[in-house]
């Protein structure tokens, strides 16, 4: 098996309508990514913001699609 790196991990909080980032790739400015996105903010390795229903529920969307893709890859 292949070793596998991550880049970005991000977490989305349904409760509080939040997304978060988290990543370890010195060449990715996580906090560019929130501010400009989700008007957002935060450190290069660790940001996030607040965003209203639809932002979310966009986001989710956008995420289980990337998920059926891979599975269809394997």
């Amino acid at each position: 098996q292949e070793d596998r790196k991550v880049d970005i991990v991000m977490g989305m909080f349904p409760k509080t309508k939040t997304i978060s980032f988290r990543g370890n790739n010195p060449e990715i400015d996580l906090s560019k990514l929130a501010k400009e996105v989700y008007s957002g903010g935060g450190h290069k390795y660790a940001a996030g913001a607040k965003v209203n229903t639809t932002v979310f529920i966009n986001a989710l969307t956008i995420y289980y699609n990337l998920l059926d893709e891979l599975q269809n890859i394997k």
